[in-house]
């Protein structure tokens, strides 16, 4: 009998995904793919490997849960994420999802940062998030996004927490993803789940750094913590990066004209599914 599980963290991008999926991988039952998103069914990728390619991203393929942690998969762009969600239906029709939802407005703020960080987008922010063409837009509207998945799954298979809330107690919150699951508890290590993939914008000498791989850019930044003091590694932090910059209102306004009812209706409709966090693990 098959007991093997497989496990969606479906997004969305710049939510905490990189968090939540670290503090779950310390469970012994569930098995990260490596790298996190490893983006298997999106039409580039499903189309270039193989099943045994991707089964091969799981160095313990015998754990109880198989995790892929692919923020892609409700990007939503050109109806992406609905193929997406066919494509892993015909593959895991029993699939669990964690769909992790962040202020919209912030979220899509969040993302065009992230492109201009990586140096794929050289456009001003008016611009490319004036539009619900674009790609940071659509992965706000989560109310679209969790419709292409529902068309395929069963509405229990879905599992959504709410960004602002995680950030307070991440720990609490998997341990109630370990119980919904039906997995022992265990001793959760935080700082093993530092998030490293916060949106910065590089400077001076340092903007070379916008031409590495961000799977790399977090491995070196692994490999500083362990060897430096962390008040040294939050120094160099400071040092090579300057955090993102605020909103403005008139942008933020443009935004929600764009997802706030949208956010509405996902509120309305997808309330029941929401995880709550343990106040102790002796309440799970």
């Amino acid at each position: 009998m098959k007991t093997q599980q497989r496990l969606y963290m479906i997004g969305a991008a710049k939510s905490g995904t990189t968090k939540l999926a670290d503090l779950l991988n310390q469970h012994p039952d569930i098995c990260l793919s490596s790298p996190k998103e490893p983006n298997f069914f999106t039409k580039r990728i499903f189309e270039q490997q193989s099943v045994d390619w991707y089964e091969s991203l799981f160095e313990n393929p015998s754990a109880k849960f198989l995790l892929d942690a692919s923020t892609s998969y409700t990007a939503g762009w050109n109806k992406s994420s609905s193929d997406i969600a066919k494509r892993i239906v015909e593959f895991a029709p029993d699939a669990t999802f964690i769909y992790i939802v962040r202020d919209p407005v912030q979220r899509a703020w969040s993302s065009y940062w992230h492109s201009k960080r990586s140096g794929a987008e050289s456009r001003r922010p008016e611009v490319v998030l004036g539009s619900t063409e674009s790609h940071h837009i659509q992965a706000s509207l989560y109310n679209n996004r969790i419709e292409d998945y529902l068309a395929y799954f069963p509405t229990e298979n879905f599992h959504v927490i709410y960004f602002e809330e995680f950030t307070k107690a991440p720990e609490q919150f998997a341990h109630r993803l370990f119980s919904i699951l039906g997995l022992p508890t265990i001793e959760l290590s935080e700082s093993a789940a530092e998030k490293t993939n916060s949106s910065f914008q590089w400077f001076g000498p340092f903007s070379i750094l916008r031409r590495v791989p961000l799977s790399k850019l977090r491995m070196l930044n692994n490999l500083i913590k362990s060897v430096l003091p962390r008040g040294f590694h939050d120094w160099l932090k400071r040092v090579v990066s300057k955090p993102i910059p605020k909103i403005s209102d008139r942008i933020a306004k443009m935004i929600d004209q764009q997802v706030g009812d949208n956010m509405k209706d996902f509120n309305a409709r997808f309330h029941s599914l929401r995880v709550k966090p343990v106040k102790s693990k002796d309440q799970i």
